[in-house]
């Protein structure tokens, strides 16, 4: 999986509901790759959702999320100050995900 996707499912998981695009992103990011971004990931089973009713990460998403945070506990805490920096509040919505998809 790309970072560019990663980024994006823990947008969603760090919002904690569905999301429709995200709330701030870089400017050299353009919206066409943004929504490929989100197509991608729900043809491959990680979101559903759609770009007007918004995303939600499906069980294999909300699963990849909390890998990711096992894998790279040392790069998690820089992850989650990017996010903070594009306006997602983190504290409690990736804690959530992973206690939903361990528990």
């Amino acid at each position: 999986m790309f970072p560019s996707e990663m980024a994006v499912l823990m947008a969603i998981a760090a919002a904690g509901e569905s999301i429709k695009g995200l709330p701030c992103r870089p400017t050299d990011v353009s919206g066409d790759y943004v929504a490929h971004l989100y197509s991608s990931l729900v043809r491959r089973g990680y979101l559903r959702g759609s770009t007007s009713r918004g995303h939600q990460l499906t069980a294999k998403g909300r699963t990849a999320v909390v890998e990711l945070l096992r894998r790279n506990e040392s790069r998690v805490s820089d992850l989650l100050e990017t996010l903070r920096k594009l306006g997602i509040e983190t504290s409690d919505g990736t804690k959530k995900t992973e206690k939903e998809t361990v528990g």
